[in-house]
């Protein structure tokens, strides 16, 4: 957990002053650059204008009564919390299964999700192979399935917003397919590392019925 942490915090370093040097000359380069970056992370946002992203709630946003739409972001805003108690009651004893689960959790329920957060979910599956052994071929299905979806998205917002030429559900429609992969993924992990957990548990009560 301290390399992942030592080496995240690197590469954020690495890509901030990638960022901040393209602009060295302009006094307000480095404002800008944190400004971007906390964009990117949804910090300091107005969740009360959400704009078209890959994520669903703005869809459901745009579709709501304006008296309602604080309710509504506070709850989109508490809904992911429900998950960690229980996924941290059950799968304490992986905690890095565990961070990666609550990685991709929040790539989907995010308000704004990027690209980012789907990324770093996905590497961080790749650091439980015993987990990813046990997933059914479905899970590679949904992820050669999701760059069709981004790129499908990227031609639909183009379309909507630049050209003017588009739908938005078409692009709404590209944003459910890309979380229904998404979560098709998540909760194939999920159901091996139970799995995975579940023969632990066996192995080890069969060890100690050994013993006795």
């Amino acid at each position: 957990i301290f390399s992942f942490t030592a080496w995240y915090i690197m590469i954020n370093f690495v890509s901030f002053q990638l960022l901040s040097s393209r602009k060295s000359s302009d006094s307000s380069s480095a404002s800008e650059t944190i400004y971007s970056i906390m964009q990117t992370l949804n910090v300091g946002r107005d969740h009360t204008i959400l704009s078209p992203n890959i994520g669903i709630q703005w869809y459901l946003f745009m579709n709501i009564f304006s008296r309602c739409r604080h309710f509504f972001v506070v709850s989109t805003k508490a809904f992911p919390w429900i998950f960690v108690a229980p996924f941290t009651l059950r799968f304490y004893r992986y905690p890095m299964a565990l961070v990666a689960m609550f990685q991709l959790f929040l790539a989907i329920l995010k308000q704004s999700p990027t690209l980012h957060d789907m990324s770093f979910g996905i590497a961080l599956l790749l650091l439980q192979p015993r987990s990813l052994i046990r997933m059914q071929r479905f899970s590679i299905i949904a992820l050669l399935a999701i760059p069709v979806t981004i790129f499908i998205y990227i031609v639909d917002y183009w379309l909507w917003l630049e050209s003017g030429t588009g739908n938005p559900n078409y692009l709404f429609f590209q944003c459910l397919a890309y979380n229904v992969f998404l979560m098709a993924i998540v909760l194939q992990f999920v159901s091996a590392t139970m799995k995975r957990d579940k023969a632990l548990r066996l192995t080890e009560k069969q060890s100690v019925l050994r013993l006795n």
